[in-house]
């Protein structure tokens, strides 16, 4: 093996070697750039007698020549030989090249009995393949030529598949034979050869920088600069062809990419646009997605599965592996708007995975976004008891807020200034009827508040007091039927996100005149703005045959409506609307019923029976109905009791005087009008108070910033006291119940300044413990 630096020693060589004599005529001369190897071609041309074009023996267009033929005839020439370009062969078929040069070199070349006859084959970059000859083989002596030169950085030969009917910027060559054809004139780079043979290259191991394209995916890879982490398995034939004409005429996978999905860069907004995208349009945002450096759920979805059809998939399933990560909160926060934008369905491979979950974590994967996954969250909460309802109630605010609010509101909590009694008692209601469930201990309760014979719920102001305090000129009336205060926490997180600046929101619990029915509960609106149409849908669901969960879903539906529709009122001079029910509703009424705690008497003799048994007409026999109270002539069961009637209530029920059918809430609705209303200070003198000897009152003193008022009041527990001003200050008396402890205070004037705590000091309490 003989090595140059310069093509001068190179050609001297060449010339003194061509007059010694050598027993093997062959010479491999190896050049590493392509000015080089067209300089020592016309020099060798000159040298030798005659030209062997290696075009000559291709049996076809786009075949390669056929060797055997080729050493068959070098066996027999009488003349020294150019042969060119059998590098350009090798290059392609590696598996063949050190066989065949090999059989080049111990060919028995019948006319060089003088030892002067040469054939010299010119190789271009084939210096690794050569070096792999044994130099200890006699016959390969002085057949291996290197002329050493700066090897070329931009060569790239690239072999095409005819049938993919593409244009590329380069030197294009039509076939096999006209490649050897092209090289044995004069080559230019880059160099993409055509041919239907190309797939048969695929899997070769090159010496060089060859690049075979079969598919389109090899053409965009190496084309067109595809990411290394896009691999051909991630689509189908079908994908790849598609993409391919895009990125031919936009010119790069970015561009392709912006260009199907029509959007300026990668946004997560583009899977609103997912149920309008084709098959093609949703493999190619899943495999954009895949490719993005964010750590966004989407992403992190679409890079955990191998194909599009698996991407709802994962995008349902992947926030499993995340339950005890510290991403969780987000990633599920950024997959629940992805869901909801792309308007999914759950998978069945979801409910698969959740199914092997325990209730909790499978609780905390749901969404409310379906249908089919809100009454799965209700059977899972179902399981739990009022008592264990903490377990549940915090992972609830993030899967199903809608549910959570109708529970409880933690940001807002007793808006509407219930008592302590009664705001536990619609906590544990709305779990019982969430959960449609009814327990012996809350069935005792209702029963015990029944034989006080309403005396917790007079306490409090009615809805009338309410609506005539808030009633002006500029205010309508928007009436709710069936609307009890069950709802008032939801309601509250409804309006929660209306601006402070434009609106005020008041909320306050009233009764309703009983018996709780339509017909003498319409009073407050009477001669006063009202809006038409009233909301009927909410009593209208009540009755219909509903079953559980769906009505409760539905209720909640026909609740969201409201805020729209009041800030839609509040125009020109209507400054005020005033929400106001009828009557609340109960759905343990009725699913007391054909229970062990079905509590129901015999018709009475000659009285009517109404609202299948919640009151009668006629008050005679009240000894005999311990929890029903007399009123207006009628006597109205406060607790589930009923006089048997013919038919039966569906869903829910009204006309008794449960606390869910007798309180109401009335929310107050007002639009800033002028400037923006100042800021006050409401602080009290003292926070603590006993109540006094013989009145058991207990006056409270506070003061207001600002200027004076002249129409202030106190709500405590529902109930309002005017509020009377001297020497600076503003008070007003009220007498405690014996449980009172903590009470919060709102003072208002129109709308609510303010608010502070009192705490009430019982005096000693008599211990019973030690009765004999």
């Amino acid at each position: 093996m003989t090595t140059f630096k310069d093509l001068e020693s190179l050609q001297l060589f060449l010339k003194q070697d061509a007059k010694r004599v050598s027993l093997n005529p062959v010479r491999f001369i190896n050049v590493d750039s392509m000015a080089m190897w067209i300089e020592v071609k016309k020099f060798l041309l000159a040298l030798a007698d005659e030209t062997l074009p290696l075009s000559k023996f291709c049996e076809g267009k786009d075949t390669t020549p056929n060797i055997k033929r080729v050493s068959a005839a070098l066996k027999k020439v009488k003349k020294s030989q150019f042969v060119s370009p059998l590098s350009e062969y090798l290059r392609i078929i590696p598996e063949q090249a050190e066989p065949v040069i090999q059989k080049f070199i111990k060919a028995d070349y019948q006319n060089n009995d003088n030892g002067k006859l040469r054939i010299y084959f010119l190789m271009y970059r084939m210096k690794s393949l050569l070096r792999t000859v044994p130099s200890d083989d006699p016959r390969a002596k002085d057949c291996i030529v290197l002329f050493e030169t700066d090897e070329e950085s931009d060569y790239k030969l690239t072999i095409i598949q005819k049938d993919l009917d593409v244009k590329l910027a380069g030197n294009e060559i039509d076939g096999f034979r006209s490649y050897l054809e092209y090289w044995e004139a004069n080559p230019d780079k880059p160099l993409i050869l055509h041919t239907g043979n190309a797939i048969h290259f695929e899997k070769n191991h090159f010496f060089d920088d060859v690049h075979v394209i079969v598919t389109s995916y090899d053409l965009i890879r190496y084309q067109y600069g595809l990411p290394a982490s896009v691999f051909e398995e991630l689509g189908t034939d079908n994908d790849w062809n598609n993409l391919v004409r895009v990125i031919i005429k936009e010119g790069s996978f970015e561009d392709a990419c912006r260009s199907t999905l029509s959007i300026n860069r990668y946004s997560s907004s583009l899977f609103e646009r997912w149920n309008r995208y084709n098959s093609f349009q949703k493999w190619l945002l899943w495999l954009w997605s895949r490719q993005q450096s964010g750590k966004s759920y989407e992403i992190v979805a679409a890079k955990a599965c191998k194909s599009s059809a698996e991407y709802l998939d994962n995008i349902y399933c992947c926030i499993i592996d995340y339950l005890r990560d510290d991403k969780f909160e987000q990633f599920y926060k950024d997959r629940k708007r992805i869901l909801s934008v792309m308007q999914a369905v759950p998978t069945e491979h979801y409910w698969n995975e959740l199914s092997s979950l325990n209730r909790i974590d499978a609780l905390s994967c749901l969404t409310c976004l379906t249908d089919v996954e809100q009454k799965t969250i209700f059977e899972i909460v179902a399981e739990f008891s009022y008592q264990q309802r903490k377990s549940v109630l915090s992972i609830l605010k993030r899967v199903y807020p809608s549910l959570y609010y109708y529970l409880q509101n933690d940001e807002q909590p007793n808006c509407a200034g219930l008592s302590t009694e009664h705001e536990q008692y619609f906590s544990e209601y709305k779990w019982l009827k969430a959960t449609d469930t009814l327990t012996e201990e809350f069935v005792s309760k209702v029963k015990r508040i029944s034989l006080e014979k309403g005396a917790s719920v007079f306490q409090m102001q009615s809805r009338n007091h309410f609506v005539s305090e808030h009633y002006d000129e500029h205010t309508s009336i928007l009436f709710v039927d069936g609307m009890g205060i069950e709802y008032v926490d939801y309601l509250a997180h409804l309006f929660s996100d209306l601006d402070e600046q434009q609106y005020s929101v008041f909320f306050d619990a009233g009764f309703c005149t009983l018996p709780s029915v339509t017909e003498i509960n319409k009073d407050f609106m009477n001669g006063r703005n009202t809006v038409e149409p009233p909301v009927r849908e909410l009593d209208e669901l009540k009755h219909a045959n509903n079953a559980h969960p769906e009505s409760l879903i539905k209720q909640i539906h026909i609740l969201d409506n409201l805020k729209n529709r009041v800030l839609g009122l509040l125009v020109g001079n209507t400054h005020r609307i005033i929400i106001a029910a009828d009557h609340g509703t109960s759905r343990m009424a009725v699913k007391v019923r054909n229970t062990e705690y079905d509590n129901a008497y015999p018709k009475p003799d000659n009285v009517g029976i109404y609202k299948y048994g919640r009151f009668c007409e006629g008050t005679e026999d009240e000894p005999k109905y311990p929890t029903a109270i007399s009123y207006n002539e009628r006597l109205i069961f406060a607790d589930y009791s009923r006089f048997i009637q013919n038919g039966a209530p569906i869903d829910e029920i009204h006309g008794g005087a449960s606390l869910e059918e007798w309180i109401v809430p009335i929310i107050t609705v007002e639009r800033n009008i002028g400037e923006k209303p100042e800021t006050v200070e409401v602080k009290p003198k003292i926070t603590k108070f006993k109540p006094a000897l013989g009145t058991k009152q207990v006056k409270v003193v506070f003061s207001i910033s600002g200027k004076k008022r002249q129409n202030v009041s106190a709500r405590i527990k529902g109930n309002s006291y005017k509020c009377e001003w001297a020497d600076g200050l503003y008070s007003f008396t009220f007498v405690p119940s014996k449980a009172d402890g903590i009470l919060t205070v709102k003072i208002a004037d129109g709308g609510i300044l303010g608010q502070f705590d009192i705490e009430i000091e019982q005096g000693i309490k008599k211990n019973t413990n030690f009765d004999i």
